[in-house]
């Protein structure tokens, strides 16, 4: 197949220091072809040998188009490649593996969103290979007709296919094959989640972390019900419903085929929902509760931050002009009826449940503070948690005796902080902790520790914390377990979910709790699924456009 050239990096064994650890580092490796040209809408096809007999991997590939993210800039559709970093590429006792699979609501991403020095100083010095992959995004990787022309889950068969090149390749790089841990954040979760239920991706590994996120969260209409691909195809190549309907994609694939990137990758720029994953008959050809029977029975830690939707209000706010005052009732409901039209003319019914459920009886419509709060968290458990609870219970009624949950309700000043601290002291002092929280602490990103040190804005815990990750995760990795103790248990039945709390001690936390999101199940999997009777209603796309404009109408 070829040679693979990288380097190596040493960040000195000081352990009290902020970095350390040293490792053989390769970066920018093929694992499958350039999905180019009429290669852009098909399935990947493995890497047999490398041009030249030799890779130079010395830096980051360029990411998957995508919208413009400040650490995926460089772009291109030759995006399929992943990285290695390992404690010694010429071990002869073998490390464990653990494969990165980054989130991005399916629109977005790239492994250099993690670098190489926090990798090394907070995983890789604790024993494992860590290997961060990339696979194709929005139309290039889940644009679908469901046919041979566009077959669907395009972007999951990439992953699928960097997992064979690790099952192939990594004990070259000093890994255990046998030994791979896949881990992932957001979509990368939903990834994680669903290569579980997969035919494909049985084998390829042997342990999971599922880090808020979890595949029905693509399914069930969390990622909204509308038909992006259909909606797409009309947009770029004036391809109608009745063309679609009729089932002929000839003409809409010499279309999307000569359509350049530029055409549609800002179409995902701030949308309110993501690309979904699809029923098939290849990935997933059944639905989750048949698939769920063939799960195989591996060690899985899955979790969520508390406040998960705090990142969207957070965006609402700073993005989009909204105000922290027009926080109320009908603000609430405008956003709630944007999202929630996949509930159909039951939407006014849905809201009353979660009204009653999460909103405090009497809660003033204007008290900015309350409606922020309880709408986070009532989001919160719509958009992620319910998600997580439905797929663990699943999981656990299959017989799977290994499954570790968690919350992390501690609330970081790392990032996110002139915004966060600004809103922490409307809301009385309550500090959120949004979707993304947990990434600095695993990852160890060097110039937001960095900055964070240098503005104040860190306090022991928070370095605690970080060790704290790294030894869970590598602990896992190496032993099936984030504990070697009891300190963190395992789910003992589908109906007993006590999970792990990861919080200050000083707040009386880091310590198992009863339960897991219990209010989530309730309202949504059991009153909210006993309503709606049937699967979710046909999108409107008429009555999300009128309230997509109302909320525009707010914006100043």
């Amino acid at each position: 197949m070829g040679s693979v050239g990288g380097f190596h990096v040493n960040y000195g064994n000081n352990l009290s220091s902020l970095w350390y650890g040293e490792a053989d580092v390769f970066m920018g490796i093929p694992f499958a072809e350039p999905p180019v040209g009429e290669k852009r809408f098909q399935m990947p096809v493995p890497i047999m040998e490398y041009p030249n007999r030799r890779v130079n991997a010395t830096k980051f590939k360029a990411a998957c188009v995508q919208p413009d993210m400040s650490a995926c800039s460089v772009q291109s559709e030759d995006c399929l490649y992943l990285n290695v970093i390992t404690p010694n590429a010429n071990a002869v006792h073998k490390y464990p593996v653990m494969v990165w699979i980054h989130g991005g609501s399916f629109t977005g991403g790239c492994a250099a969103q993690f670098p190489v020095k926090g990798i090394v100083r907070n995983l890789v010095s604790r024993g494992v290979v860590v290997v961060t992959i990339q696979y194709r995004l929005n139309i290039p990787g889940f644009f679908t007709t469901s046919t041979d022309e566009f077959p669907a889950n395009r972007g999951m068969l990439d992953q699928v296919e960097a997992l064979r090149w690790v099952q192939n390749n990594i004990d070259y790089f000093g890994g255990n094959p046998y030994s791979v841990t896949i881990f992932g954040q957001s979509a990368g979760s939903i990834s994680v989640s669903a290569h579980t239920y997969s035919p494909l991706s049985q084998g390829l590994f042997q342990q999971g972390i599922m880090e808020s996120g979890a595949l029905f969260t693509s399914l069930e209409g969390s990622l909204g019900t509308l038909n992006m691909s259909q909606d797409r195809a009309f947009q770029l190549c004036n391809f109608t419903d009745q063309q679609w309907n009729n089932g002929d994609f000839a003409d809409l694939k010499s279309c999307m085929e000569k359509t350049e990137p530029s055409a549609w990758v800002n179409m995902d720029k701030g949308t309110l929902f993501g690309w979904r994953l699809l029923l098939d008959k290849c990935y997933l050809p059944d639905t989750p509760e048949k698939l769920n029977k063939k799960r195989p029975m591996i060690p899985m830690i899955i979790g969520n931050m508390r406040d998960e939707f705090a990142s969207t209000w957070y965006y609402q706010m700073s993005e989009e002009g909204i105000p922290f005052e027009y926080f109320s009732a009908n603000f609430v409901k405008l956003v709630f009826d944007a999202w929630g039209t996949i509930y159909g003319d039951r939407i006014d019914d849905v809201w009353n449940i979660v009204k009653k459920s999460y909103v405090a009886k009497g809660t003033n419509d204007s008290d900015a503070a309350a409606w922020w709060i309880d709408s986070c968290t009532f989001f919160t458990a719509a958009s992620f948690a319910q998600f997580a609870v439905q797929d663990a219970i699943m999981y656990s009624a299959a017989g799977n005796k290994e499954i570790y949950l968690y919350e992390q309700t501690y609330g970081s000043r790392i990032s996110h902080s002139e915004q966060a601290d600004e809103v922490t002291k409307k809301l009385g002092g309550y500090r959120p902790v949004p979707h993304s929280t947990e990434l600095p602490y695993v990852f160890m990103y060097d110039g937001v520790w960095e900055s964070a040190i240098s503005q104040n804005r860190t306090q022991p815990f928070d370095f605690e914390l970080a060790d704290w990750y790294g030894k869970m995760w590598t602990n896992f990795a190496q032993y099936g377990r984030p504990t070697l103790t009891e300190e963190w248990k395992s789910v003992e039945s589908p109906s007993n979910l006590w999970h792990f709390n990861i919080e200050n001690p000083e707040m009386n936390g880091m310590k198992m709790l009863k339960g897991y999101r219990d209010i989530d199940l309730i309202v949504f999997t059991n009153a909210i699924s006993k309503l709606i009777e049937t699967s979710p209603p046909t999108f409107d796309r008429e009555k999300l456009q009128k309230a997509k404009e109302s909320l525009m109408r707010l914006k100043v």
